[in-house]
């Protein structure tokens, strides 16, 4: 019978969140510059608890902290639909047609609610060896891998939440199947897609419909503005020095064709218009970052936009690669050594939602007697898009072919 004693000590040790952390972690977050700074709003009542810390609504990310401090599993706000009715109005010739009695508007105002999860990751040595090898210090080392891990994440689910695509855990066999979702897969209710070919812009209503050559233009921008400030909800803009903007996130693909005006287009291209945008004066940490700028449109490379790509002539693959489900992509569009559809997004202010209900924590753990160490971060989060009336409330996908 082998040995079993009873090992006291320190198995678990939960260290408390540090600024140093989460600020390394925000500052690999691409997203980070785009979450308003925190305000103080006090409700009504003179209680203490009824004092909640919020984010400018000014910003495409709102930051919610509410149950940081109170008990609950969720975080639901109201968004309140601007008056849409001219006023009543008298002359001298009609002074009784400008009563306000009997005549009031409605204020319409609809409600989102944000789910939080349990969510973390852990990393471990295999015992002293590998930490007396290492030219670095573990424990340094494990809390930065960490820290830039939660920005990476946050940034992934962040983008995942906006383009309706779904962010799942690695709690699965195999792991590449997928496990528990962070973020469900919800078909985005606001889209574009279509792209320039030839020197002609065509707007496609599905990405099944679209031609492997139609590419990312300023046509596209364009329609993708017009779209958002002319259907309802109007998607509110994000006033940057006293003047509106919407944000566009394009993959390094949509920007390589956008700059190398890969359509065709005969009218104004890229380059002509960052030439004479003339956005130096602009001090706006946001105009430093930016792509360029186009029709009140501020424009920003990411990454990590997702892309999908038919790669055979198999039905079945073409299928699982569509980004939305039912949008089926025919065998006979696509030939067979692919083609991509790259998913960009368009986004105004209140476009997305990052609650808490816990900051990330280090927990620490022993393993082999002590032999091995651990650590692990986590936390209680809640990414996602604000959906009011079954509409997104302020953001809209953009999917172009990409040469």
């Amino acid at each position: 019978m082998a040995y079993a004693d009873t090992l006291t000590g320190a198995g678990n040790i939960a260290e408390q969140w540090s600024k140093e952390f989460f600020a390394y972690g925000m500052k690999n977050m691409f997203f980070s510059r785009f979450i308003g700074k925190p305000t103080k709003l006090i409700h009504a009542g003179k209680r203490p608890s009824q004092a909640t810390i919020q984010t400018d609504p000014n910003s495409l990310i709102q930051l919610k902290m509410e149950l940081m401090k109170e008990a609950g599993e969720a975080i639901t706000f109201p968004i309140i639909a601007p008056l849409t009715g001219h006023g009543r109005v008298a002359t001298p010739a009609a002074l009784t047609t400008g009563s306000l009695e009997d005549h009031e508007e409605g204020i319409l105002n609809y409600s989102y609610r944000q789910e939080l999860c349990d969510w973390g990751h852990a990393t471990r040595d295999q015992g002293p060896m590998t930490r007396q090898q290492a030219s670095w210090d573990w424990d340094t080392v494990a809390r930065q891998i960490l820290a830039l891990w939660f920005g990476q994440a946050m940034d992934a689910a962040t983008y995942s939440a906006l383009a309706g695509i779904a962010y799942v855990g690695d709690d699965a066999t195999p792991a590449d199947a997928g496990g528990t979702p962070l973020i469900e897969a919800v078909a985005p209710s606001r889209k574009v897609t279509g792209g320039m070919k030839g020197g002609t812009f065509t707007a496609k209503a599905t990405d099944a419909l679209c031609d492997d050559e139609e590419y990312m233009c300023l046509e596209m921008i364009d329609h993708a503005r017009y779209t958002a400030v002319s259907t309802e909800p109007i998607m509110r803009p994000i006033i940057i020095d006293g003047q509106p903007w919407y944000l566009m996130f394009i993959s390094s693909g949509q920007a390589k064709d956008l700059r190398a005006n890969a359509g065709a287009g005969t009218g104004v291209i890229w380059s002509d218009v960052q030439m004479n945008a003339n956005l130096r004066g602009l001090k706006n940490p946001l105009f430093t970052n930016a792509l360029g700028a186009y029709n009140g449109v501020l424009l920003f490379e990411y990454q990590r936009c997702q892309t999908r790509i038919g790669v055979d002539g198999n039905q079945q693959n073409l299928v699982k690669n569509a980004f939305d489900a039912g949008d089926v992509l025919p065998v006979a569009t696509w030939p067979e050594d692919g083609r991509s559809m790259h998913r960009g997004l368009f986004c105004g202010a209140g476009a997305a939602v990052h609650a808490y209900g816990a900051k990330p924590t280090f927990i620490r753990k022993d393993f082999d007697y002590g032999r091995q160490h651990g650590l692990a971060v986590n936390m209680l989060v809640g990414v996602g898009k604000p959906v009011f009336n079954a509409v997104d409330y302020s953001v809209m996908v953009v999917d172009t072919a990409v040469k």
